[in-house]
């Protein structure tokens, strides 16, 4: 790659290797290093008086007058990239700021007075802050401008430098474009990865299919056997507090009387407690497994709705059975042009069909991940009914 030390010279200079205008980098205070959107042009101007000369028209005398307003640069940045905002208003900073110009992109690049061009600031004063408008009919990033006042600037030129710190391992080698036979390599290299993912993907999702098929009778019968589940917990909750009833009736009863062998039985009394105890333990068990059932049936509702397409509900099962379809059918699309990628002889050839099949390869990747997730949903629901089933079919005879 040509540079400014082969192409030019001191007295011949060919204009060969100009400085780009985007690879810049903004230090403040010595230790932040600020990627900006853009630098605004700046400029130092000096003011002059002008005085005709008497008796004479052909040029004034030009007296340099003070400052009269302060010299000012504008930095426009993106939103939401700083942890600590480094150039608040109204700071006055110690240290100079420095604009850096490289000819490379590596963050290794921005050396102050090694880089291509290095702009000074003295003096500087953050004046004001101007944030970006916010427009909800179109899509853009937030972005403010600082407004900076700086006494005095340098401009310090080295545009043979950086073809030097290369040999020196300061900077990365420069970007080499690819041959067309690598660039070939390159493609099909990108085509045939994303088809294996693909593949990788259908291979995860086959046990799909299966599973979308028990689930479409599993769903149903689950939210039919949750609501058996709530009305046998509600029946022998109403059970056992009846039970309860009669047995603090039957306490009550035995207090009032009094037996002639001298007062009641304090055996029989300590029998009845220990049964109302275990009654209320049952029935504190049984309450609780009543509203868990009541809170499972409500989500097997959604979910049967779900699965059956009733109740003006989507049927997601019926969904997620028609992505399966299209995961395979654009995989084997992809493939297609896979098969034309890896026969290309040119690059150009390539192109259309290698967009084509990681197009297909990727969509084929989203279908399969959204029917699993479908499936994943309603084998979680069904999972916790089952669950939940065995812990009230275990709970309901003790309680009987």
């Amino acid at each position: 790659m040509a540079d400014i030390t082969t192409e030019n010279n001191l007295v011949l200079n060919q204009g060969k290797s100009p400085l780009v205008g985007y690879n810049f980098m903004l230090r403040v205070e010595g230790i932040y290093d600020l990627p900006c959107k853009s630098v605004h042009a700046f400029s130092r101007e000096l003011e002059y008086d002008f005085i005709q000369e008497g008796g004479l028209n052909d040029y004034v005398h030009m007296l340099r007058k003070p400052i009269s307003k302060p010299f000012t640069l504008e930095v426009e940045r993106y939103v939401g990239v700083d942890y600590v905002d480094p150039l608040p208003e109204g700071a006055d900073l110690v240290l100079p700021i420095i604009l850096m110009v490289s000819r490379y992109q590596q963050q290794s690049s921005f050396i102050p007075f090694v880089c291509a061009r290095t702009y000074v600031f003295t003096g500087c004063t953050v004046m004001k802050k101007e944030y970006g408008e916010l427009a909800a009919e179109r899509s853009q990033l937030l972005v403010e401008t600082t407004t900076i006042a700086y006494r005095e600037f340098a401009v310090l030129n080295a545009p043979w430098s950086e073809a030097a710190t290369d040999s020196l391992g300061l900077l990365s080698a420069p970007e080499q474009h690819d041959t067309g036979d690598s660039a070939l390599e390159r493609l099909k290299k990108e085509v045939n990865d994303q088809v294996a993912k693909a593949e990788a993907k259908q291979k995860e999702a086959a046990a799909c299919q299966e599973t979308l098929g028990s689930l479409s009778t599993g769903i149903p019968e689950a939210y039919a056997g949750a609501g058996r589940l709530e009305e046998q917990l509600g029946s022998q909750l109403d059970a056992v507090y009846q039970e309860i009833d009669g047995l603090e009736a039957q306490a009550a009863a035995g207090q009032e009387e009094t037996p002639a062998a001298g007062g009641e039985d304090p055996t029989a009394a300590e029998e009845l407690e220990e049964q109302l105890a275990g009654l209320r333990q049952q029935a504190r068990q049984l309450e609780k497994l009543k509203g868990t059932a009541s809170q499972l049936v409500s989500e097997l509702k959604t979910a049967n709705n779900l699965a059956t397409g009733s109740g003006n509900a989507p049927n997601r099962l019926a969904e997620a059975q028609e992505s399966l379809t299209k995961g395979g059918s654009y995989l084997a699309s992809a493939k297609e042009y896979q098969s034309q990628v890896n026969s290309a002889a040119e690059y150009g050839e390539a192109q259309t069909p290698a967009s084509s099949a990681k197009s297909d390869a990727q969509a084929s990747i989203s279908s399969y991940s959204a029917a699993m997730k479908q499936a994943e949903f309603f084998q979680e629901k069904l999972e916790k009914f089952q669950n939940f089933q065995k812990e009230a079919l275990a709970a309901l005879p003790a309680a009987q």
